[in-house]
């Protein structure tokens, strides 16, 4: 990850939590707005949803610690960061497996899966009728991965990233302040 991206990701985190935290007594006040969900769990593919798994986001409207598990081809993938949640946009950062890899030559074949940091900004809404069934979509980028070679570790180039998933939201009330589909 380079400097831009951190520091790319630490502006739109601040800006965020900014009108979170100015928007939060708007909200609470509404009276379609019911209780707050602390756990959104999805179901997808991409570095976010550990290539091939499940999504967890444990915080606030879908604000905080993410957690994947999955599996590609055989291996068990794993994506852990955070993300930040505003209405229907989503940030997040995360050290994630994002990509399967496999080399073969005359006396040597490796294969295995490239993990790096992955930054990916996208889209989050719920099904109209439906508040606590959500989409969501995803694009960024990823680097940092190695791969084994016969002669040692190579550095990998940064890859553009897509990530979607379909997942549910777990609360008591239903969460207008996502967007709608």
């Amino acid at each position: 990850m380079t400097r831009f991206h951190f520091y790319l990701f630490v502006l739109s985190f601040c800006f965020a939590s900014h009108l979170q935290a100015q928007n939060s007594d708007s909200l609470a006040s509404r009276k379609d707005f019911g209780s707050p969900s602390y756990l959104d769990l999805s179901v997808g593919l991409g570095a976010n949803h550990a290539m091939l798994g499940t999504k967890a986001v444990v915080g606030y409207n879908g604000s905080g610690l993410l957690l994947a598990l999955g599996t590609y081809k055989g291996f068990t993938t794993t994506s852990i960061g955070l993300q930040l949640c505003y209405k229907s946009f989503f940030v997040s950062y995360a050290k994630a497996d994002y990509s399967y890899y496999e080399i073969e030559s005359p006396n040597f074949y490796q294969e295995g899966i490239l993990s790096g940091n992955v930054f990916l900004a996208g889209l989050k809404g719920s099904f109209r009728g439906k508040e606590k069934f959500f989409m969501q979509l995803g694009f960024g980028v990823a680097n940092g991965g190695e791969r084994k070679t016969q002669n040692g570790a190579k550095k990998d180039g940064s890859y553009v990233m897509l990530d979607f998933g379909l997942g549910y939201r777990f609360g008591s009330g239903t969460l207008s302040p996502y967007g709608a589909f």
